[in-house]
């Protein structure tokens, strides 16, 4: 657990390309059964691959910008410290972008990568065990159909006034 301010800054800022990757990810392809830890994990995955790729140009800048001093004296024009600030956000969101449009779009070098885990269906909540699936539509079931008679648990699923819920077992 970070002691300072300075050290959760620190941390924060080192998970902000994992965190910006994995949102422009999930906006495109959906974030189906992520929970809280899920997300941390990948947050912190992705920021060790984003970290390790600009690893290099990072430690070019330090020894270039830094070190030297020119960063202090303000030799360095703010437009590029800007610049550097923006590519440290955008890379990261452009790159879950893109990905994200290459699963969807079934890329060989995507699915190789990050692998073809696709996204459940509603045939496949109609297959899990368990309650299978609830049907419901905006009008009254039709008189004397088996569904017009049958009381949903509503434990099981919430309701809204009005709209009857029907229990589909298979």
């Amino acid at each position: 657990m970070p002691s300072t301010f300075q050290a959760l800054a620190v941390a924060l800022l080192a998970l902000l390309p994992g965190a910006s990757y994995t949102f422009a990810y999930e906006r495109v392809v959906g974030s189906f059964g992520v929970s809280l830890a899920d997300r941390l994990i990948r947050f912190l995955v992705v920021s060790g691959v984003f970290g390790a790729l600009l690893a290099a140009p990072g430690l070019i800048a330090y020894r270039d910008v830094i070190v030297t001093g020119r960063l202090a004296s303000g030799e360095v024009n703010a437009l590029v410290v800007e610049g550097v600030a923006l590519a440290y956000l955008l890379l990261p969101t452009v790159a879950g972008a893109v990905i994200g449009h290459g699963q969807l779009r079934d890329w060989r070098l995507v699915s190789t990568v990050i692998g073809s885990a696709p996204q459940p269906r509603a045939w496949d909540y109609l297959w899990r065990p368990g309650p299978r699936a609830w049907y419901g539509c905006g009008s009254r079931a039709v008189p004397g159909s088996p569904e017009s008679s049958q009381r949903p648990e509503t434990s099981d699923v919430p309701t809204r006034p009005g709209i009857p819920r029907i229990r589909i077992s298979i």
